[in-house]
């Protein structure tokens, strides 16, 4: 790839999908520069799963012909990090919810720690072709409050101190789909969103249990489960890095849905605009994009087969008969972008995640690469903050995209050209649409702040 910059695409496109990648990191090569080696050129496109369910989860259904039980007996989600890489990624995280302490086998009466089983899974699943990192789904459960939020650690032998109790019942146990049970935790942890990020802030520094972590709002704009307002401090945490932007619950990315390309999978109904990603830019939050399945199905990555099974169990024919809740579009992945040079390794992922070098996609696509330079050739990734002035776009795709468009955070939107300008208090960040056999594609890259 050559050093002209502009945004460059195939002259003609492929007939044949491209939804999925070879195990073989995807590179592309930003700028030349003399006496460079070919590795220093490289960068390197991570694409992963920020959060998805196994069994463990009070709503997972690892096999809805099969009532839901966990496809091992015993071992609910052994099989995720073999059927991710299937999908195309290079890692994910598994993010079961944080209210219950122990998985109960009802056919055995056997019990397993949750947390144990998950960190099992992460020392397994290094040799079954992608990264697990283990997290989990926590709810709100202060006075008022609803919303979810994603956590996600980078070590694989994270305390189990890390993981608070959240929203303590005292039904227990609790008995799932199929075959499974749940132990509720009846101690109190943390309820609010402030709390949660003050504990994991002070725990994550204990000696011996030191790991980064980052933690993000899940279906933000969605009144059911629950959704954020970004206007409330309550709800905005200072050290926030990410937003969900695309999951199996729809889009959050805009503040007035009647906007040109706003209705892109989302529910009218349900929808509040105070927890869209614009209103977050609105609020003056540093925030990249990422986008995940919410697989409830111990599928990462599974953009193909439709919302995944949530909430209740039907009985048809004799039969559980998964029915769909909350869940209304197949879901998305998250690329992490790598300077040139950097290794794809467990620990590129998280400085990725932390930089915001991110961006949301409802597929993989094999072959993204995108940077902008300055016009002395200094490169700059997706969620960088870079200094006022005019940047050179460099993008490629495996496919002709149809639009793509600089939008800013009130939702206003302009076709990208090759220069585009950068502007203090203008955060500003592309979507990229793609018609991939006659199904609408998009991306959202993370945006562009000035400083």
């Amino acid at each position: 790839m050559s050093a002209e910059g502009g945004i460059r695409t195939p002259g003609t496109q492929s007939t044949t999908p491209m939804l999925s990648h070879p195990k073989a990191n995807p590179v592309g090569r930003l700028a030349e520069v003399d006496q460079t080696t070919e590795a220093e050129l490289k960068q390197a496109v991570l694409w992963g799963d920020p959060h998805a369910h196994s069994g463990m989860s009070s709503d997972g259904c690892e096999t809805p012909d099969a009532d839901c039980v966990a496809e091992m007996a015993g071992a609910p989600g052994k099989n995720m990090a073999s059927k991710a890489a299937d999908n195309g990624l290079d890692w994910f995280a598994l993010t079961d919810h944080v209210e219950f302490g122990e998985y109960v086998d009802l056919s055995t009466g056997e019990s397993l720690p949750i947390w144990d089983g998950m960190l099992d899974l992460v020392s397994r699943s290094r040799d079954e072709g992608a990264m697990l990192y283990a997290g989990y789904e926590w709810r709100d459960c202060s006075a008022g409050g609803t919303h979810h939020r994603t956590v996600i650690f980078e070590s694989s032998a994270a305390c189990s101190t890390l993981r608070p109790p959240a929203c303590p019942l005292a039904k227990s146990p609790k008995t799932g789909f199929g075959m499974e049970g749940y132990l509720r935790r009846e101690e109190t942890g943390a309820l609010s969103a402030k709390e949660l990020f003050e504990f994991l802030n002070a725990a994550s520094d204990t000696p011996g249990c030191e790991t980064r972590w980052v933690a993000f709002a899940h279906h933000s704009a969605y009144t059911r489960p629950g959704e954020v307002n970004w206007q409330r401090s309550v709800d905005r945490m200072d050290n926030e890095v990410l937003l969900e932007i695309f999951s199996e619950h729809g889009s959050n990315e805009c503040q007035d849905l009647s906007k040109d390309g706003c209705e892109f999978y989302t529910s009218k109904e349900v929808y509040s605009s105070q927890g869209s990603a614009q209103a977050a830019l609105q609020a003056g939050l540093l925030v990249g994009f990422v986008a995940g399945t919410d697989s409830h199905d111990a599928n990462p990555g599974s953009t193909e087969d439709g919302p995944g099974p949530v909430t209740t169990l039907q009985v048809v024919d004799g039969k559980g008969v998964p029915e769909v809740g909350y869940q209304r579009a197949p879901g998305g992945v998250t690329a992490v972008l790598l300077p040139p040079g950097q290794a794809p390794t467990e620990q590129a992922v998280f400085d990725g995640l932390l930089a915001r070098h991110t961006v949301a996609s409802t597929v993989v696509l094999d072959g993204l690469e995108l940077w902008v330079e300055d016009p002395m050739g200094q490169t700059y990734l997706p969620g960088d903050q870079l200094p006022t002035g005019t940047y050179r776009l460099n993008l490629n795709l495996p496919y002709t995209p149809t639009s793509i468009l600089l939008v800013d955070q009130y939702g206003e939107s302009v076709m990208a050209n090759d220069w585009f300008t950068v502007q203090l208090g203008e955060p500003r960040y592309l979507r990229i649409d793609l018609e991939i056999d006659g199904e609408l594609e998009r991306l959202w890259a993370s945006p562009f702040f000035a400083i």
